[in-house]
């Protein structure tokens, strides 16, 4: 049986390892501005991939979602990891650096 088109995918941790490096390179490239990463991101996944494209059941390449599943994609991808409070380290990371609780607004707003 296949999974829905909008569940998450799963990763290896050496998958997920492999995608480190870059992904650091790309948030030092934000300044701390995370809505830089996800212009990057998105403009990235528009001009290079078929993301954007609606695809059309009926005929044409084999290529693009379905009206409504790439976003489903990307909450599905979102909701996969919990919330969590200020000032909480995220299970599994080792040695983050400690927030400061002087300034509850976030940057660059």
């Amino acid at each position: 049986m296949n999974a829905p088109a909008y569940s998450t995918a799963m990763m290896s941790p050496a998958e997920l390892q492999a995608f480190e490096q870059p992904l650091m390179a790309m948030a030092n490239l934000s300044k701390g501005d995370l809505r830089k990463l996800f212009y990057a991101l998105f403009s990235f996944l528009n001009r290079r991939t078929d993301f954007y494209c609606i695809h059309d059941k009926s005929d044409g390449p084999n290529m693009g979602f379905v009206e409504g599943q790439a976003e489903k994609i990307l909450l599905a991808s979102f909701r996969q990891f919990p919330l969590r409070k200020v000032g909480k380290k995220p299970r599994g990371v080792v040695g983050a650096p400690p927030v400061s609780k002087k300034s509850t607004t976030t940057r660059n707003e």
